[in-house]
């Protein structure tokens, strides 16, 4: 990421192979840009609160560090520590992802929650670690001093952990940045609810320093999988952040109108509270799987329509090889006319009048031939301007007919170019339970060879039959009064 760009979202990600590709070329990412100015501002924020609360314990302003009188406080140690994290963060900003400033700083961040957090295990002040940043405050002593407690430490592990996990190890940074959030939200929901328990040794002053760090930190990680459909403009990205909202806000506020009534705690209310919000969570859920239903039912219908395209030609409309083998699956093989029809001199057409009249006339064969057959009947093209029919539950004798109607029409076909059109067939009968397509093909595309070899313009009709020293094929012409070339 250049200097100039956004600071802490990586706008590239990897592809299927694991190439690096640019948003625009994939789902569109429209809150990727607003999302990083609003983290920048953030941690510029996160620095002015710092500086604030440093001027706190320089001019001993108590309000500054401890907002509510005899409730905790932001301890120096803490200030440390969430200076260190924001200054990384500006640091990959402007210096790119991974630096040795910026490992330098969240390495000292890990070493001081790591000795915090044992001193609080061990009950001991091992490293003199908080009388340390306790000397920093005038009159620290005047009342109980301000102390990092066991949840800040680990939220400032988690986050230091998660901002050098993130190149490195991203699956470990994930998960640490997913996680962290949870101890400031648990704090800020016990200021809400007025119940100390659970706010325990943060303070608000500490909770308003690392609640913008957390969302910084998962704007770092909104790329991958599991945050990526909260910045994306399709309709589920819409509905994941309305849920988001909405799971965060009417719990809380809600619970800020009931929690405030004197004695509500005790009362009916709070369980109302309760079952609300396990309704309000269980709504959510149903719209969302509305949503997906709704999703996948079109992407069903997306794909459907992709099967059907991929089976048919293109230019004429009529099936394709892929359409043929898929159609074979349901036709009754039992005897079934099989058809190749080869248009002649097909090529002098594309020289004569041009690539264009020769496509329309492949058009315009595929009409005639699927408006002569019948409707269970298969018309595809086979190549070029060779075409197939299949023809099942057909009758041996009824071939012969079908082929030299078929070949009448085409050479009464009028072509908009005004080319004179004629076409050779090779045709005959299979039977599904001595033999394959593959063998009938073989003997009606040895039928069109004979067609074309003997002056095209004509049907060659091979039969198969089968005698104790095995199968005997002969040949059939049809009696066409115009089976003479025409040239074009």
């Amino acid at each position: 990421m250049r200097g100039g760009d956004a600071s802490f979202l990586d706008l590239t990600l990897p592809d299927a192979v694991g190439q690096p590709i640019t948003t625009a070329g994939a789902v569109r990412f429209g809150y990727i840009r607003p999302l990083s100015i609003i983290t920048r501002k953030l941690a510029y924020g996160v620095l002015i609160l710092c500086a604030l609360i440093a001027i706190g314990f320089a001019l001993d302003i108590p309000a500054l560090y401890r907002p509510i009188p005899g409730g905790p406080a932001t301890s120096p140690l803490t200030l440390v520590i969430v200076t260190l994290l924001t200054l990384s963060q500006l640091i990959h900003r402007h210096l790119g992802p991974v630096t040795v400033k910026m490992d330098a700083m969240l390495g000292v961040v890990v070493l001081l929650c790591l000795f915090r957090t044992g001193e609080l295990i061990l009950g001991e002040d091992v490293v003199h670690l908080s009388t340390t940043f306790d000397a920093l405050i005038p009159n620290a002593n005047a009342e109980v001093p301000p102390r990092t407690g066991i949840n800040t430490a680990m939220l400032g592990l988690m986050l230091s952990i998660g901002l050098l996990a993130r190149k490195r190890v991203p699956k470990l940074g994930i998960v640490m940045a997913v996680s962290a959030p949870l101890l400031p939200l648990v704090s800020l929901v016990g200021y809400i609810f007025d119940l100390g328990t659970f706010y325990g040794e943060m303070s608000l002053t500490t909770i308003m320093l690392m609640l913008p760090l957390n969302i910084a930190m998962l704007a770092n990680y909104s790329h991958r999988k599991l945050l990526r459909p909260l910045i994306t403009e399709t309709k589920m990205g819409k509905i994941a952040r309305l849920q988001l909202i909405a799971s965060l806000t009417m719990p809380l506020g809600v619970g800020l109108l009931i929690f405030r009534v004197p004695n509500v705690k005790e009362s009916i209310w709070a369980v109302i509270y309760i079952a609300a919000t396990i309704w309000l969570i269980a709504a959510l859920v149903v719209i969302s799987a509305r949503a997906h239903e709704k999703t996948e039912q079109q992407r069903r219908q997306i794909e459907r329509r992709l099967v059907f395209l991929s089976m048919r030609d293109a230019l004429t409309g009529v099936i394709n090889r892929q359409g043929v083998a898929e159609a074979l699956l349901t036709l009754d093989k039992t005897s079934m006319g099989v058809i190749l029809l080869d248009l002649d001199f097909f090529k002098q057409v594309n020289d004569t009048f041009g690539h264009a009249a020769g496509d329309a006339i492949l058009q315009q064969t595929g009409e005639t031939l699927r408006a002569r057959m019948r409707s269970g009947d298969v018309v595809a093209r086979w190549g070029g301007e060779e075409f197939l029919v299949l023809a099942p539950d057909l009758k041996p004798e009824d071939l012969p007919t079908i082929c030299e109607d078929l070949r009448r029409r085409i050479a009464s076909m009028v072509a908009e170019s005004g080319a004179e059109l004629t076409a050779s067939i090779g045709a005959t009968v299979m039977n599904g339970e001595f033999e394959t397509l593959e063998d009938a093909l073989a003997r009606a595309d040895t039928g069109l060879y004979m067609a074309k070899s003997r002056g095209r313009n004509m049907v060659v009709v091979r039969e198969r039959r089968c005698d104790p020293k095995g199968p005997k094929v002969t040949g059939h012409l049809s009696q066409a009064a115009d089976a003479q070339m025409r040239p074009i």
